[in-house]
């Protein structure tokens, strides 16, 4: 009996010993990615309609002392990952697109496309059309009877402006009207936006009116205080504390189990998918997180001898969400972009 009680306070002493040699880390760097591709329609990737509005209204600019004028439409970029469509505004009045690029997302601030003007650009898509609808707009500009043509034009005409400062001038808001939209197809808001042609309202002898209310929302947009990022990082989820060593139990076979606890803050939406790992060598395992705060316990089993002595890592993983204005520019087509306001789903890690 006192043999097996010297063999029980021995094992006792190995275990404590290896347990001082583990040690359980965590660090707050974040790593975000994304596995979207996003395309107008990239290799028939997307066939549905190409533009999500329009405007029967074409404004008129001069651009470093060049002339030129333009339909404003927004168009539909698709997501592949998920199968979302939704509008995206042009940023670069001076350069065309293709149907068939494949557009990367780049933050507003990173962009040296448009970084200098990337607080004003993400304060006119949060504050303007669509992310605010049009008796809503009304309201905060104060111009009665907005229609949707109208505020098309001022939303392009205010994102051509605040992306290109004084290298663009305005000329004309309503320099010309293009009353020929006959396709249903080609516009997702098709009803909506040929309500104001099938009405009569987009005619010369309302040209003065449209255009003072072209110009008033315009001046309003391009007059909003500039709005910082809105999302800087993806998550505010941290390790609130985690155990000092782990509890190591020795298996029949030789093999540990070896057990780690953390306490997780978690903040994330219903759509986010988000787990806690605990790593040693090759061997690990895993738990859902829910929101709020999480106290878990993770127990890596069957870990060899050899391996027990190295660290053990604990890692936050997965899928998560944020809302911003981001930019998209066509892959090796320098100046080909476009705006918008998105929540995106990320791929987060936090170790």
């Amino acid at each position: 009996m006192k043999k097996m009680k010297r063999l029980f306070s021995l094992m006792m002493v190995v275990i404590m010993m290896l347990s001082m040699t583990l040690n359980v880390s965590a660090d707050t760097t974040t790593v975000t990615g994304e596995e979207a591709t996003y395309v107008l329609n990239y290799n028939g990737q997307y066939t549905g309609p190409k533009w999500q509005y329009f405007s029967p209204y074409m404004p008129s600019w001069t651009y470093d002392d060049s002339f030129d004028y333009n339909n404003t439409i927004s168009f539909s970029l698709y997501d592949t990952k998920n199968g979302d469509v939704f509008p995206v505004w042009c940023t670069d009045i001076d350069t065309g697109l293709d149907n068939n690029s494949n557009f990367r997302r780049l933050n507003l601030e990173d962009s040296t496309y448009a970084s200098s003007s990337a607080g004003l650009l993400r304060s006119i898509m949060l504050k303007g059309f669509p992310n605010v609808g049009v008796e809503d707009l009304s309201a905060a500009t104060g111009v009665e009877n907005l229609t949707i043509g109208e505020v098309v034009t001022a939303m392009q005409t205010a994102i051509w402006q605040a992306a290109h400062g004084e290298r663009v001038e305005f000329t004309d808001f309503v320099y010309s009207f293009d009353t020929q939209w006959s396709s249903e197809g080609v516009t997702a808001h098709y009803t909506d936006c040929y309500a104001e042609i099938a009405n009569g309202y987009a005619n010369a002898e309302n040209e003065d009116l449209i255009e003072s209310h072209i110009e008033a929302v315009f001046n309003y947009l391009i007059n909003l205080k500039p709005t910082p990022p809105q999302s800087v990082s993806v998550s505010n989820s941290s390790f609130v504390s985690w155990s000092d060593a782990p509890v190591l139990s020795k298996n029949d076979d030789g093999t540990y189990n070896v057990t780690v606890s953390a306490i997780v803050d978690v903040e994330m939406e219903d759509t986010d998918d988000l787990t806690l790992s605990a790593t040693i060598g090759t061997y690990s395992v895993k738990t859902a997180l829910s929101n709020g705060t999480n106290d878990k316990s993770l127990t890596i089993t069957n870990v060899p001898a050899d391996v027990v002595n190295g660290d053990v890592k604990l890692a936050i993983d997965g899928n998560q969400t944020a809302a911003d204005v981001f930019l998209f520019d066509a892959v090796g087509e320098r100046g080909t972009s476009l705006l918008v306001y998105l929540t995106i789903s990320f791929r987060f890690m936090q170790k």
